[in-house]
């Protein structure tokens, strides 16, 4: 597009910038590229062109990158910063969480397994140094000496998103009816005819600039319709996470903003705080100089305080690490409220999302599944589209294979290729559940925790929700395995 060439960098996108700088480091063909979050602002289909330039690459890559979806698919090793040291691991992420899981077992084991040989000896050495048997004490002090200590296993710092139990809304949340979306006589959608239902999470897809924030707006009646109607249900209330974080004044404290909007004492609003990582003078930062990720976990944990039954979400992952974002998929995925999520992140689209929308070419396509099952009924089409001049199939003999694959997919939940690749992520998480319910009855067990009648009802509470999670992965396990039979 040779009218934006002389046009000043400063006015592009976040998107368009990214393109901009991964070209600049692509057109001399290095030998080594090292990319810092190279899919920050790209959409899917730029993201899928990267990925498949640098599977074909010649050169080494480095890369540094929260994109959980874009490192399965190009990384072939992973190097992990943790407490100023960096470890090595073989394979792509997927392969990386498994190997790290095991790592943290054994670690565990093993520092356990050494502080009670320690102990051990450190109390034969005590009874036993000045007795008849001093010098075998002395012995066993010099090979305490001599021990090679294993640390401690690191214990990293989380926060934990918690969505409350939604409030009952119509069955019918969100109706859109023969509904156009844009500015002035710029139509980005058209003829959209689509229903959100109580309890659904759909994902809206799409290229920069397709529509998605708009028909967010639209939703939210921050703009007006073109054409047709977008209609809000009974009791439904709307808990709103946008890019821009309208919510949060730039020139207020963290504290001040909390503070102000929630009417909460000093000592209640640095507790929710805090389980957002801001402690301490932290509190008193002014919004402004915060980051995206930071800003990001303050409108979530708004989300929470409002109680909202329906969540519309515009790119709620940007800028989070990795683990702030398995926080926010955790809370999605059990939050038993309704979920219309805009976002880029493949990974987080295929956790949370049960149908996906996609906007292509102005017009709204409706698919019934996670993002595995929308790459393959893309492939599909595509396979579709190659196929038919060679059959010369008629309309009517299109329409009945259409049905067929249609009743074919009713019968199993997932595809093949869906279970298969779902299976293990399923059972890591139902592991991961599993140890953390072990921990906290470990704690309920222990008659010092039980000091007050707050915080046993806190850790009733915390058990139910472990129980519930974990029923809740049982059924989708048993799900996949039954597409896999």
């Amino acid at each position: 597009m040779e009218e934006v060439w002389h046009k000043n960098a400063e006015h592009f996108s976040g998107g368009q910038k990214t393109r901009i700088m991964l070209a600049a480091a692509l057109v001399n063909s290095p030998d080594l590229l090292i990319l810092d979050e190279p899919t920050n602002h790209l959409d899917i289909k730029m993201t899928e062109w990267l990925e498949k330039y640098l599977q074909e690459f010649k050169g080494g890559l480095l890369v540094v990158s929260h994109d959980r979806f874009f490192l399965d698919n190009v990384a072939e090793k992973i190097l992990e910063m943790e407490a100023k040291t960096l470890a090595h691991f073989k394979g792509n992420y997927t392969k990386y969480l498994a190997q790290k899981e095991i790592q943290i077992v054994t670690r565990e084991a093993a520092y356990e397994a050494q502080q009670e040989y320690i102990v051990r000896t450190e109390d034969y050495i005590r009874r036993f140094k000045a007795g008849i048997k001093s010098k075998m004490a002395r012995g066993r002090q010099s090979q305490l000496n001599r021990l090679e200590r294993i640390e401690a296993p690191v214990q990293t710092e989380e926060f934990t998103l918690r969505l409350p139990k939604a409030a009952e809304s119509a069955e019918k949340v969100i109706v859109l009816e023969d509904l156009n979306v844009g500015y002035g006589e710029n139509v980005l959608v058209k003829n959209i005819n689509l229903v959100l239902t109580r309890g659904e999470k759909i994902a809206v897809l799409g290229a920069n600039g397709a529509g998605k924030t708009t028909l967010l707006k639209t939703i939210l009646q921050e703009i007006a319709p073109l054409r047709g109607t977008a209609k809000i249900g009974n009791r439904v209330q709307i808990g709103y996470f946008s890019q821009s974080y309208e919510r949060l004044n730039a020139n207020e404290t963290i504290m001040d903003n909390f503070l102000n909007e929630y009417g909460y004492t000093d000592e209640q609003t640095r507790k929710l705080l805090g389980s957002m990582l801001f402690r301490g003078e932290e509190v008193f930062k002014k919004i402004g100089t915060l980051s995206g990720g930071q800003k990001a976990r303050l409108v979530l944990l708004k989300l929470v305080l409002d109680g909202a039954n329906c969540l519309l979400l515009d790119e709620p992952t940007n800028h989070l690490d990795i683990l702030a974002k398995e926080a926010v998929e955790a809370a999605l995925e059990t939050f038993d409220g309704t979920v219309l999520l805009v976002s880029h992140d493949r990974y987080l689209v295929n956790e949370v999302a049960e149908r996906i929308w996609e906007i292509d070419a102005g017009t709204m396509h409706d698919y019934k599944g996670n993002y595995d099952f929308y790459l393959e009924q893309r492939e599909k089409k595509k396979a579709e589209l190659v196929a038919q001049p060679a059959t010369g199939a008629s309309k009517q003999e299109q329409s009945v294979n259409k049905q067929i694959i249609a009743v074919s997919q009713k019968e199993k939940r997932y595809s093949q290729s869906e279970a298969e690749k779902l299976l293990p992520k399923i059972e890591l998480n139902i592991r991961e559940q599993e140890a953390m319910l072990k921990v906290l009855e470990a704690k309920i067990a222990d008659p010092s925790n039980q000091t007050s009648f707050e915080a046993s009802a806190d850790m009733a509470k915390e058990y139910e929700e472990y129980k519930t999670t974990i029923a809740k992965l049982m059924v989708k396990w048993e799900q996949i395995m039954e597409s896999l039979e």
